[in-house]
């Protein structure tokens, strides 16, 4: 009996397993672009995700949505501000939470629906020793923050504000960057390295 011979679509197959190659990467799962209620893993412990079944191939008619969603969904960030600061809640300006929102789009350039911002006011903490007002804040995005020198211009627009806004000193707030990853970056109980893949 002859050996059987492979057809185009198992050679083709069997060299993308056999080069290490994500054969699901390159094909992208469409799903609702509502972003809120985002968890951040730790490096420590690994991603743990499940990769995503490869999704149907799309009929023509739906391949411009397609790649409109995979777009969009590559462009997204996930940024998040967290602010943490003994000043009393009362003592803060009411529009802190609307006003950071509309400073980070401007200066991320991204939707206001994918960004959050976390106010944790009336904390026993200190800086320097005392327990004068002050706030340390963490920003956080997916692939983001390599540019130093736009890390320079993001710090400027946040610690400019929160100066006011919570009545600290310069010398009294620190804010860290801090560049997550798509295995480390959980959504709707998987990550997105599941949802997309190996960062890019």
């Amino acid at each position: 009996m002859g050996i059987p011979q492979l057809s185009k679509h198992q050679q083709q197959s069997r060299s993308n397993h056999g080069s290490g190659v994500n054969v699901n990467r390159k094909r992208q799962l469409c799903f609702p672009s509502t972003w809120a209620g985002v968890c951040i893993f730790n490096r420590s412990g690994g991603p743990g995700v499940a990769s995503s079944k490869p999704a149907k191939e799309s009929k023509n008619h739906d391949s411009d949505h397609l790649c409109s969603t995979v777009t969009q969904l590559h462009r997204f960030k996930m940024p998040e501000l967290v602010i943490k600061t003994n000043v009393k809640k009362e003592s803060i300006k009411s529009t802190i939470l609307q006003d950071l929102t509309k400073i980070l789009v401007e200066a991320l350039q991204k939707p206001e629906k994918y960004i959050s911002v976390v106010v944790i006011p009336d904390l026993w903490m200190s800086f320097g020793g005392t327990e004068e007002p002050c706030a340390t804040c963490c920003l956080t995005s997916v692939n983001q923050f390599h540019d130093a020198e736009a890390n320079r211009n993001y710090a400027k627009c946040v610690l400019n504000y929160l100066y006011d806004a919570l009545g600290v000193s310069q010398e009294r707030a620190y804010l860290e960057f801090n560049r997550s990853t798509r295995e480390t970056m959980g959504y709707k109980a998987d990550t997105f390295y599941g949802l997309l893949g190996p960062s890019s």
